[in-house]
């Protein structure tokens, strides 16, 4: 149980993030005018109800489970999980929220519970409370940008649920507004920030910006991931809003292998690699990335327009620097004790077909 409980937090971010995602397409007219008024309700209703769903698998990571109280809410979560009808699993979500209210009423309360309780909060449509709890828990990490998107994004559940109760037209909270640009001051590439971010650019009409933002998160997540396959819907939305071909029209072929010199036993699967393609001669950020795994190498894949990072994507014909990065930090910046591939020149080619396949071994070691 707590392998699932410790691998779940992401489960819960994808979740709401597919939740919020379906709510902004909605509200946009995304679902084609085709559908009847109950259909619409109820895609809205669905994704409203995945988060909380998935909330009942997740505790904060880093928690120390060690604790006599985060036992015992561990055992009020394995009762909701195992409750078998509606009836028995209200019952067991009131006794959990009663158990984490006991658990969080001091001075000092457990932040790993707090985090919890405030999740468990929001998944229950009790925003102010939850809001209450985060910042809390701001008061102790007040440069956490993934802390500042989840204030951010409750803001903006409890803005449109406001919205929704008033037969209002439901718009991007303006209280979401600050907390998300705190998030992206923090860290430019908060995936969960930058989801958000897509979703206020989509329901203001700006596909643009939106395409931008989902484009950046979709690099942070590894290739195959539901949290990147749900990203992967937001930017095929958008570039329908902008008239944009599905199919790439500016491809890099590329095929990823580890060399004999990593030790790939005595590293994590999950340990990430990235992918990353520059303009030759230029500096700054990549015009286009992509993140995987090491249990997904060797592997073969395309660095197409629909991953770039920036304004200025990838186009037929120009000549791009590529390079792979095994990260032993988790961090994009290379640093020492990383594993890369020399870096190459390719020419972007204008389809798939025409893409010839360029290998990137990854073998030597960054030096300290």
């Amino acid at each position: 149980m707590l392998e699932l409980l410790a691998n779940a937090k992401l489960f819960f971010v994808g979740a709401t993030l597919l939740a919020l995602l379906c709510s902004a397409l909605l509200l946009k007219g995304f679902v084609p005018g085709t559908a009847s008024r109950m259909e619409k309700t109820l895609l809205c209703m669905s994704a409203l109800i995945i988060p909380g769903l998935a909330f009942m698998f997740y505790l904060p990571a880093g928690g120390a489970f060690g604790a006599l109280d985060q036992h015992a809410v561990l055992g009020k979560l394995n009762a909701l999980q195992q409750a078998p009808g509606d009836a028995e699993r209200r019952e067991a979500f009131a006794t959990l929220l009663h158990s984490l209210e006991q658990q969080t009423d001091s001075l000092a309360p457990d932040p790993a519970l707090l985090e919890l309780q405030a999740g468990v909060l929001a998944s229950s449509g009790r925003y102010d409370a939850a809001l209450d709890s985060y910042k809390i828990l701001l008061n102790k990490r007040p440069d956490d940008a993934a802390l500042l998107a989840v204030i951010a994004e409750t803001e903006y559940l409890r803005g449109m649920a406001s919205d929704t109760e008033a037969g209002a037209s439901p718009k991007f909270a303006n209280a979401a507004v600050p907390w998300l640009e705190r998030a992206l001051a923090q860290d430019p590439m908060q995936p969960r920030a930058l989801g958000l971010a897509g979703i206020r650019a989509y329901s203001e009409g700006r596909w643009q910006a939106a395409l931008d933002a989902w484009r950046r998160a979709a690099a942070v997540y590894p290739v195959g991931s539901s949290e990147r396959r749900v990203v992967e819907q937001g930017i095929a939305a958008a570039r329908q809003k902008l008239g944009q071909s599905a199919e790439p029209g500016a491809v890099l072929s590329l095929s990823l292998q580890i060399g004999e010199q990593v030790d790939t036993e005595a590293l994590a699967a999950n340990t990430p690699v990235f992918v990353f393609a520059r303009k030759v001669n230029a500096g700054g950020p990549p015009l286009a990335a992509k993140r995987l795994v090491l249990a997904d190498l060797p592997k073969s894949l395309l660095l197409t327009e629909h991953d770039v990072m920036a304004r200025q994507g990838l186009e037929p014909g120009m000549q791009v620097e590529v390079v792979a990065r095994l990260s032993l930090s988790g961090q994009p910046v290379a640093s020492a004790g990383d594993f890369e591939s020399a870096a190459q020149q390719l020419t972007v080619a204008a389809s798939k077909a025409e893409a010839a396949q360029l290998t990137l071994l990854i073998d030597r070691q960054v030096p300290e």
